[in-house]
């Protein structure tokens, strides 16, 4: 089980684990990840990507927030979406 709450560098990690093929000792994966809109190396969909070419499923859970914008993104990254990724 792996449990990332970095502040958005959630993508960098998941990508070097990749390269250093350790990406296969996980089963499990919950992660927070924060929207940062200039962060060309926290890319959601190339997060999501990951997850699945390397045999994972994923669920999303929306932080509360007290924030009016679509599912509580704003560009400070302060309301995070959380991914349950399991390996199937």
């Amino acid at each position: 089980m792996l449990k990332i709450d970095i502040e958005g560098s959630e993508g960098v990690v998941l990508k070097e684990l990749t390269e250093a093929n350790k990406f296969s000792y996980i089963k499990e994966c919950v992660l927070e990840f924060h929207y940062y809109p200039k962060s060309v190396n926290n890319n959601l969909a190339d997060i999501l990507s990951l997850f699945r070419t390397q045999g994972f499923e994923t669920q999303f859970y929306l932080e509360e927030s007290d924030s009016n914008t679509p599912f509580g993104l704003i560009h400070n990254g302060l309301y995070p979406i959380s991914i349950h990724a399991v390996r199937i």
